[in-house]
């Protein structure tokens, strides 16, 4: 769908998954499910830790990594950004892998640059 010349995609669905993309900036909001497009985002934007929202990462890296895709960055809420590297570390043990990352932290009002 396009909105105002906006390529925008993804999939929402209530307590099960979300994963919204703008392609064009090779950005998604959120990995509930890593749908084939969303391996191309660069940059992911979480807008909180529930299941449904964040499920999908260890995905994510993977199949960046057997691409070799640059590693992703994540913008992680700032109360949740110590857990989320806590379960980066036990997915790295678990698949015995980098699965390289850059982690954002962000909180309401703060500004995340975008690449180019």
């Amino acid at each position: 769908m396009k909105l105002d010349g906006l390529e925008v995609g993804g999939v929402s669905v209530g307590g099960l998954e979300t994963c919204l993309e703008l392609p064009q900036w090779k950005l998604a909001f959120d990995l509930g499910r890593c749908r084939n497009s969303t391996v191309s985002c660069h940059t992911v934007l979480f807008t909180h830790a529930h299941t449904d929202h964040m499920g999908s990462v260890a995905h994510h890296l993977a199949r960046r990594g057997l691409l070799g895709a640059a590693p992703p960055r994540y913008v992680v809420p700032r109360e949740n950004v110590d857990d989320f590297q806590a379960l980066l570390e036990v997915w790295r043990r678990l698949d015995r892998s980098e699965l390289a990352c850059e982690v954002i932290e962000a909180g309401p009002g703060d500004e995340v640059g975008l690449r180019k």
